[in-house]
């Protein structure tokens, strides 16, 4: 589950209406990569259980979209009505977008020693009064 949540509240901020439990469950299977019955099920369930531990903590709520339902942060101020409005709305391109896999940064380092260059920059000590005036 805890790999899981981050994904699912991702695809809930970039919402713009209520996700149903087949966005949710397409993206956790991209994730994962297999599409197997047996992975299907387990996806499900780790949805569920997600969308659950978020609607106890009172983060999320659903919306009853005909026969399915739909799910959205409850920190947003739209009322079941305006969420479904929003949901017969037309859709841009590519919506919802998918999730992007990423790398962390690759990472050069150079250590770049002179000595030549250091000595040239530290300052001479005088060490005969001549050198002074």
């Amino acid at each position: 589950m805890r790999l899981d949540r981050p994904a699912i509240k991702r695809l809930l901020d970039d919402s713009e209406g209520p996700v149903r439990h087949k966005v949710f469950n397409a993206a956790l299977l991209e994730l994962g990569h297999a599409a197997d019955a047996e992975a299907e099920k387990a996806v499900e369930l780790r949805v569920r259980n997600v969308l659950n531990n978020l609607q106890r903590h009172g983060q999320v709520r659903s919306v009853r979209l005909g026969q399915e339902i739909g799910w959205v942060w409850n920190h947003r101020t739209y009322t079941d009505d305006e969420w479904r409005a929003r949901d017969q709305a037309p859709k841009p391109e590519g919506y919802p977008m998918p999730i992007v896999h990423t790398q962390a940064p690759e990472a050069i380092v150079t250590i770049i020693e002179n000595v030549g260059v250091w000595e040239a920059l530290r300052p001479k000590r005088h060490t005969e009064e001549r050198d002074l005036i």
